[in-house]
């Protein structure tokens, strides 16, 4: 193993964020410090070189290669009005950077919007707020999608075999409610596949080369996980709301009712 020091890039700095290449010879960091809020790095774990990318007074998210690896596309406030964000794509081969989609979402707040490649590399999905967002890798043909009014979205990830996207939303009205939910990307409609009530942090993925989904949630002080199989959604399903029931609503009635008993029998 080896040490990537990050001060050699951006002295007295903070890793952000980071994304391996797909060949793993390459890191993209974002790092901040007091002089540069957010900046964005490229690492290269062969030769210990770093190619400084962009800069950015908002917050930078989370880099997403292309396949090939010769692109990165990412979400920053748009230079061109701070207030927003949007899909920024650099070009690894001559480090420059180009802005595909503007006024994405809301820069300033702390709402990480994302964006991510498909498979093949011929399109790219990144959040705004409820919506999810097509585009082709210039930003060419945009084809927005809504999928939660008055929400966000926090997540995007295409299936392995580039015909869905794996998409994760919070609601306004019911801030502790997560949605799950499938975007089929060949004709934009949405199948929402799960919802349940989380208190903190969660995790969420594809399983089994995309015929499953995995998803780790915080609740209750409990970490619950669930495996949706999307082949089986008549049978998988019901067991999921089991599976909550048994793991979240019962240990809750019962501290609720240890609770009250304990607080009658005290008077």
């Amino acid at each position: 193993y080896k040490y990537v020091v990050a001060d050699e890039m951006l002295n007295d700095s903070k890793i952000r964020d980071l994304s391996w290449s797909p060949d793993s010879t390459q890191l993209a960091l974002v790092l901040s410090n007091r002089s540069v809020p957010y900046a964005l790095f490229i690492y290269d774990l062969e030769t210990s070189e770093s190619v400084h990318i962009f800069n950015s007074s908002e917050k930078i998210y989370e880099p997403s290669w292309s396949p090939g690896g010769k692109y990165i596309s990412f979400m920053a406030a748009d230079s061109r009005q701070s207030s927003t964000n949007g899909l920024y794509i650099a070009n690894l081969h001559d480090s420059t950077v180009s802005i595909a989609v503007t006024g994405i979402g809301d820069a300033r707040r702390y709402w990480p919007e994302r964006s991510d490649w498909s498979p093949s590399g011929d399109r790219i999905a990144c959040s705004s707020f409820g919506d999810i967002i097509l585009c082709d890798p210039d930003g060419g043909n945009p084809f927005r999608i809504a999928c939660c009014e008055n929400g966000r979205c926090s997540h995007l990830e295409w299936s392995p075999d580039g015909r869905d996207i794996l998409y994760y939303f919070i609601s306004s009205e019911s801030p502790r409610l997560a949605h799950i939910g499938v975007l089929h990307a060949n004709d934009g409609t949405l199948e929402e596949i799960f919802a349940a009530s989380f208190q903190n942090s969660y995790l969420l993925s594809w399983a089994d080369e995309g015929t499953k989904v995995a998803y780790l949630m915080e609740n209750i002080g409990y970490d619950n996980g669930f495996v949706v199989d999307l082949e089986r959604p008549s049978r998988s399903r019901p067991s999921i709301i089991i599976s909550y029931i048994l793991f979240c609503v019962l240990p809750a009635c019962c501290i609720a009712g240890w609770y009250f008993r304990s607080g009658s029998e005290r008077q």
